[in-house]
């Protein structure tokens, strides 16, 4: 639940037996009157911290959606419902903290029924087609069978590939080199590196091999270095809907990216600038080259609908914002040259392909991103002198990555937000380091 809220808490009559799960443990508002008074509890909490709303789940449901709040967000109620082929699961809910007044109320006359009061003041539901979404863990038998459900669940992996991408606006040099694209290949116990000088072979190349793959029936995980979306808003504005997939196909439509790296990126966030008032959002581009509504340093961005960051970035402070096309770090004109040729690989694979975490990571190819830099220290360790960072990421990434167990490994792609996405193994990089020994 971490990558679909802002703030977690548990609720529960007696803090001690949770200090150790490190969030904090708001008791029942009303104590002794069930489910009903965690959700009291919930709000008051949730409007303490400035919230509007607040969505309870019952902590022992192991197997909740991961697009659970966004898509009971969608829905314009106080309060609404989480719904299975099972029935009704009314404490997994989205609530207004408006509601509180009446809760307390209803309470107070005896009230006990989440579901009858939730009625009364007119919630709505959301069904969610995954039968298991909301199995609960009570018992030892029920233990075992949720760990029968998530090896069935488990997404093993053939082939790790994880791509370090370049915008260079011509071939990299001949000879391996630095802010080149390297590719790091994990595949039946063994570890490979390949160069490549342009955007072109590299995809050629890569679909060769998952070509390859899946005439054999194996499974093909391909991670890349940069982001997958933008912040919540920016999709919309530009395309009439918050869903990123929708922005891959227009960025498609407009960027031009030939074979020898020519590309018309800078021009491209041009035009996209000029669908926005003022300065930005994106910026930067060479000191030679003016670029007309490009600005050159970086505008402010309190007049746009969207923040300059996703969520994501706020948690991994050192990752660069996609607006950012210029300067050490960047990684805005990797994600404009890029994400077309994602979205290559969806046209030639079709139902094959899948990207988390914008869809389940159940097809024969899944594709990901990830950020180098969450392990950056652990991985620098294991240099030697004349070792190129890049190539040297590329392997330990796909290694490390080869190494976890295949429950984390689709725990790691089911988790982040449906419309910004999220850099695969935040939050696991203790486990992330341990798999590179």
């Amino acid at each position: 639940m971490a990558a679909q809220c802002s703030a977690l808490a548990v609720n529960a009559p007696l803090a001690d037996p949770f200090r150790a799960v490190g969030l904090p443990v708001i008791p029942d508002a009303v104590p002794g009157q069930g489910p009903l008074g965690g959700i009291l509890a919930a709000m008051d909490w949730a409007a303490a911290c400035g919230a509007g709303r607040v969505v309870t789940v019952a902590v022992d449901t192991p197997f909740l959606p991961p697009d659970l709040v966004a898509r009971l967000a969608r829905i314009d109620a106080p309060a609404v419902l989480a719904e299975a082929a099972d029935g009704l699961h009314p404490v997994a809910g989205l609530w207004s903290v408006g509601l509180r007044d009446d809760l307390r109320a209803a309470l107070a006359q005896s009230m006990r029924k989440v579901r009858l009061w939730a009625d009364s003041v007119g919630a709505q539901s959301v069904l969610f087609e995954d039968a298991e979404a909301f199995f609960n863990v009570n018992t030892p038998e029920d233990l075992a069978k949720a760990d029968m459900i998530l090896q069935a669940r488990t997404a093993a992996f053939d082939t790790i590939l994880v791509v370090d991408w370049s915008a260079r606006a011509a071939p990299s040099p001949a000879k391996p080199s630095k802010d080149a694209i390297h590719i790091g290949m994990a595949r039946n116990g063994r570890l490979a590196g390949s160069y490549h000088r342009t955007r072109a072979h590299a995809l050629l190349w890569l679909t060769g091999l998952m070509d390859a793959e899946l005439r054999a029936g194996r499974r093909v995980l391909v991670v890349f270095d940069f982001p997958f979306a933008y912040p919540m808003g920016f999709g919309r504005a530009v395309t009439g809907s918050d869903d990123p997939l929708a922005l891959w196909a227009e960025l498609a439509r407009r960027i031009e990216d030939d074979d020898r790296n020519a590309n018309n990126r800078f021009n491209v966030a041009a035009a996209l600038n000029s669908l926005f008032e003022g300065d930005g959002p994106f910026w930067g581009h060479p000191q030679s080259r003016a670029v007309a509504g490009l600005p050159f340093r970086k505008p402010a961005y309190a007049g746009f609908a969207f923040d300059e960051r996703r969520r994501i970035e706020h948690r991994v402070p050192r990752a660069k914002s996609c607006f950012q096309l210029m300067g050490a770090g960047s990684v805005g004109s990797q994600a404009l040259l890029g994400i077309p040729r994602l979205q290559a690989l969806r046209d030639r694979y079709g139902d094959d392909l899948a990207v988390a975490p914008f869809q389940e990571a159940d097809r024969p190819i899944v594709l990901a991103e990830l950020y180098p830099g969450l392990i950056d220290g652990a991985i620098k360790s294991q240099m030697r002198d004349g070792d190129i960072l890049d190539a040297v990421q590329v392997r330990s990434l796909a290694r490390a990555l080869s190494r976890l167990s295949p429950a984390r490994l689709n725990v790691m792609l089911a988790e982040g937000d449906p419309v910004e996405g999220w850099i695969l193994g935040h939050g696991h990089e203790a486990e992330l380091i341990r798999a590179l020994a």
